[in-house]
């Protein structure tokens, strides 16, 4: 009888951590993603955009975000602030208004400069970012991982980590045209 109990709250304790480290790691993941997509839309060349349909606003010409995942100010915000320190946010957000404005209630973009990142914004983002996440450690609402043998932490914040600093960078630095088509 006892061996059989032993038997039970071993295999109740293993579903339970197994369940916990899936939960954690679709919240790694997705946590991965936005941090991705984040620094992609700011540092990177931007959110895709519809070459045609732009507009002119004090001199500038604004350009039409060709995406309706992340079609505001306010959703690419929160997709920062999920991710990040308030100090890294500041320091994105405040790229992200240089690059980015609403206009009659839609996201333009005043060009595509920036630089080229290693993955392509596509259904299968979190897909590619996976084969390159190493070394993942789950602690109490800590996570320590590795890329491009480089360790990072985040801490469990709701339903995303928090980063102290940016995951992903920059692989190809583009000459600066600003709005060259």
């Amino acid at each position: 009888m006892k061996k059989i109990i032993i038997i039970a709250l071993t295999t109740l304790l293993l579903i339970g951590c197994s369940k916990n480290n899936n939960e954690n790691e679709t919240k790694l993941f997705n946590s991965l993603e936005r941090a991705y997509v984040s620094v992609y839309a700011t540092d990177g060349v931007g959110l895709a955009v519809y070459g045609d349909e732009k507009t002119e606003l004090n001199g500038k010409t604004w350009y039409l975000v060709a995406t309706s995942k992340y079609n505001s100010m306010s959703k690419l915000s929160e997709l920062v602030e999920s991710v990040y320190n308030e100090d890294l946010v500041q320091s994105i957000e405040k790229n992200m208004t240089e690059k980015y404005k609403e206009i009659d209630g839609k996201l333009y973009t005043t060009s595509m400069n920036g630089c080229l990142l290693k993955y392509q914004l596509t259904d299968n983002l979190q897909e590619e970012i996976k084969k390159d996440i190493k070394d993942i450690k789950y602690r109490g609402k800590k996570v320590t991982f590795k890329i491009n043998n480089k360790k990072f932490t985040g801490k469990l914040d709701g339903d995303y980590y928090k980063f102290d600093e940016k995951i992903f960078g920059c692989e190809i630095e583009l000459e600066s045209k600003e709005n060259k088509w």
